[in-house]
């Protein structure tokens, strides 16, 4: 503006203000050009003028023309062709596509089908990306340079989903140099290849792969949201795209056959792990959005992919020593159009030991969990045992525990947190969209599942660890295990921060209330509860460690290192009272205790338990010593030695945030960890 004053400019052009933008971009793309001798300086100078005057401050048109310009070179036009070619060339871009589009394709009905198919499988998709495990740091929208390659390759795409060959190297990076080529040359400049871009870490682990991962993708795009109208909103791109040979639906297929051969090809070849959620993700959208054929098609697909998740090639990490999640499970966390095929997959030799592991990941809290009562009852039928504990594999934890529990505990536990989860984010006015909104009222079939497995239980004083921390307005607020690391790393001298046991007494009773207004008028709606309810009367919520702000008689006391020191409770007067509960967990007690509990309801959460805790018996111990005890005493914690998850030594000698944060916290058994791996790869090294 200053400049605009001082020079007592009246108005300004468009062209004016990018003119010296579109020269640099003329001298990039004519600088091979003018090296190699195809174009005189003379000339190019002329060219670049008329250009940028044509182009009058338009950067897509400069960038369509000079394409078109740069075409006419190749093909050894004259300089005289060449001029006449600029001049005929529109300054309109809707003609100017109509133009190119003529040029290139003019000659050829074949041509012509080409160009067609690959816009019609770029517009395919108007969102929707795949990723790799997140170390990668690779994350691609489709559709993928390798995907419409293989989509429109029956050959190739027998051959993956048979398993009788995969994809090498060097043929996906001819494919894919093959379809770029010819994206560039029939597609008029409307479709171009978008490279994927790597970060310094992703392109070192890839080492000598990254060329053709990058190629393969790839993202096929248009070049600018006007190409994509022209096609779809005016007289002349419906006449390119012509009388589709092939429906919408087919298209849509052979995309998704496209996607798994490179899942297939990436990750049975290169061992290059992706985001399996994701994929599964794609197969159900294309069968959610067409219907009976789509579900046909969703199955193939997913008969393709199982044997990558049998042999460990569909995963969610790169680090192999992590094991993957089952592949029944993948679909029953993750949507319930799969439950019939589900089903049809648990057949008769099933064993009791593979029911009960997919059971027990029914509730895992990512993608969506819902193990619905059929798939519940069918597991049943084929010996799952609902109470056996086992290492989830859902969901990851960062070294070196693990999350450990029975597909009872994970019903309430998951249940639990949710719940408590929702009525805090009420509870603090935050607008956000409901957590539990498939949940929004709990089923009676969620509540048949949990009293059926309650019937069988054992052990009804068995507990679960729950972490809580508080916000400084006061509320509480329960943890997931997986982020139990990074918040313990996070622990200052104004924290206050709680570590529940809670048995599953406590945990059903809880399911009951919210299923009605309290615990006893859910009773009386379900006959078969009464009989496990009557058995179930001694529910418990005790505080077994916490730590609390430090004060001074000047107030807080500032820390010079972070804290891990932790206060064990020994008083045997640990558990909470009726009424600390209901303060706490909003737990819909019958209509005498909600009276009692009317006092001081307004209380904070830190309050109430800053209160209970001041008078109780304690010790000081280390945070690692307050993990391994609560592991050793099986409250839904495990240790990944326990597990048989050994990681690598580059792993745990390496620089991930998490795997540092575990050394500080967890000094020990990370050095055990790292023992166990130095004896596991000398074992390797002798075969």
């Amino acid at each position: 503006m200053r400049w605009l004053q001082t020079t007592n400019t009246v108005g300004i052009l468009l062209e004016d203000l990018t003119r010296f933008d579109m020269h640099t971009f003329l001298r990039k793309r004519f600088r091979e050009l003018l090296f190699n001798g195809q174009v005189s300086l003379e000339f190019y100078d002329r060219l670049r003028q008329q250009l940028v005057d044509k182009a009058q401050g338009v950067f897509l048109w400069l960038h369509l023309a000079t394409r078109s310009i740069i075409e006419g070179i190749q093909n050894n036009d004259s300089e005289n062709m060449l001029s006449i070619r600029l001049h005929e060339l529109p300054r309109d871009l809707e003609k100017l596509y109509i133009d190119m589009w003529q040029r290139s394709n003019a000659e050829s009905n074949v041509y012509q089908e080409t160009a067609r198919k690959f816009f019609h499988y770029a517009m395919g998709y108007s969102e929707g990306y795949v990723l790799t495990d997140p170390s990668w740091d690779i994350a691609s929208f489709l559709p993928l340079t390798l995907q419409i390659a293989c989509a429109d390759d029956p050959a190739i795409q027998k051959t993956l989903f048979t398993g009788t060959g995969t994809i090498g190297m060097t043929e996906m990076m001819r494919m894919c140099d093959d379809l770029k080529a010819s994206i560039h040359t029939r597609c008029a400049g409307m479709l171009e290849v978008q490279t994927q871009e790597l970060d310094k870490n992703t392109s070192e682990m890839l080492g000598c792969k990254k060329t053709a991962v990058t190629k393969a993708l790839g993202r096929v795009s248009f070049i600018h949201r006007t190409a994509h109208d022209f096609l779809t909103d005016t007289e002349a791109g419906h006449s390119i795209l012509g009388r589709e040979p092939l429906s919408a639906f087919s298209y849509q297929t052979q995309l998704l056959k496209g996607l798994i051969c490179v899942l297939i090809g990436l990750t049975s070849e290169w061992d290059l792990p992706w985001d399996s959620y994701t994929i599964i993700e794609c197969i159900a959208n294309f069968a959610t959005r067409w219907g009976i054929e789509g579900f046909q098609v969703a199955t193939q697909m997913l008969d393709v992919i199982q044997p990558l998740f049998d042999k460990h090639f569909a995963r969610n990490s790169s680090h192999s020593w992590r094991n993957p999640p089952l592949f029944l499970t993948a679909l029953i966390t993750h949507h319930e159009i799969f439950d019939d095929y589900v089903i049809s997959c648990l057949a008769n030799d099933t064993s009791p030991d593979l029911a009960t592991n997919i059971m027990r990941e029914g509730w895992c809290s990512e993608p969506r969990p819902k193990l619905c009562k059929r798939i519940f009852a069918k597991l049943m039928d084929l010996g799952a045992d609902p109470h056996r504990y086992g290492i989830l594999l859902s969901c990851f934890v960062p070294e070196p525990f693990v999350r450990k529990k029975t597909a009872f505990t994970n019903l309430l536990t998951y249940h639990f947190s949710l719940l408590q989860h929702n009525s805090i984010y009420e509870e603090v006015a935050v607008a956000r969209p409901r957590l539990e909104e498939f949940h929004l009222e709990l089923p009676y079939e969620t509540l048949e599942m949990a009293i059926q497995m309650a019937k069988t239980c054992q052990d009804p004083n068995a507990a679960v660890a729950f972490f809580a921390s508080f916000a400084d307005n006061g509320t509480m607020r329960l943890l997931a295990t997986e982020v139990v690391t990074w918040e313990l790393s996070q622990l200052n001298h104004k924290s206050l921060f709680v570590v529940y046991e809670i048995n599953i007494q406590f945990l059903l009773l809880y399911l009951l209330s919210k299923i009605g207004d309290n615990v006893p008028e859910s009773v009386s709606k379900h006959p078969e509860a009464q009989d496990v309810v009557s058995k179930f009367d001694s529910p418990s919520i005790k505080v077994r460690y916490f730590m609390r702000p430090r004060l001074t008689e000047d107030g807080p006391k500032k820390d010079i290192a972070p804290r891990r020191k932790f206060e064990r409770v020994i008083s045997r007067a640990a558990s909470l009272s009726s009424i600390e509960i209901k303060r706490l967990f909003d737990m819909k007690y019958s209509d005498q205790c909600r009276e009692s509990c009317k006092t001081n309801e307004a209380q904070r959460h830190s309050d109430v338990i800053t209160q209970f805790i001041n008078d109780l018996e304690t010790e000081e111990v280390d945070v690692e010593d307050m993990m391994v005890t609560l592991a050793s005493e099986n409250l839904g914690l495990g240790t990944y030695e326990e597990a048989g998850m050994i990681p690598s030594l580059k792993f745990l000698r390496g620089s991930e945030e998490m795997t540092r944060l575990a050394w500080t916290l967890f000094p020990l058994s990370m050095r055990r960890l790292e023992v166990a791996a130095a004896a596991k790869e000398a074992m390797k090294g002798q075969v």
